[in-house]
């Protein structure tokens, strides 16, 4: 071929879709849709921290009316166990919705293992000047970026 003919030569592509392009676009459309699960994962667990922490800070405001009102975390008549199942004490009264305040996921109760979602829990050793409740975070969220165990008192939250 000369100089002058290649100018005029075009290349042709037959009429289709080739199977390597059908890949091309499944394998995107598959990145893009495993983006968006774990988008969708990481989204709900921090929706459940979030409401976890909310849950947390409504107790600590309890108890805290509690303690000021009746001079002793004890009259909050609270056993170790359960949250929701503190129902028969001063906190109950303060707290109306306490039958019903339990972890998103559910489990076992925190003082049982904590090492994984579990319901919120009051520790042993309550006294009239200390209490301890223990929940979970999945993921965490502000104040307390890690997932893991961690403990109410009337100090605030730490991990444990």
């Amino acid at each position: 071929m000369n100089k002058n003919n290649m100018s005029s030569v075009t290349l042709v592509k037959d009429e289709g879709i080739t199977l390597i392009e059908v890949l091309i676009v499944v394998a995107i459309f598959v990145v893009v849709l495993s983006l968006c699960v774990l988008m969708l994962f990481g989204a709900n667990k921090e929706s459940r921290d979030l409401k976890r922490s909310s849950d947390i800070g409504v107790l600590r405001s309890s108890m805290s009316a509690v303690k000021v009102q009746f001079g002793s975390y004890l009259e909050a008549g609270c056993n170790p166990g359960a949250v929701a199942a503190c129902s028969d004490g001063t906190l109950a009264n303060v707290m109306q919705t306490i039958n019903n305040f339990r972890d998103p996921v559910g489990g076992p109760l925190c003082v049982v293992d904590c090492s994984d979602t579990c319901e919120y829990s009051f520790n042993e050793g309550m006294t009239e000047d200390s209490y301890e409740v223990l929940f979970y975070l999945e993921k965490g969220i502000g104040n307390y970026p890690e997932s893991g165990c961690y403990s109410l008192t009337e100090n605030g939250v730490a991990p444990r």
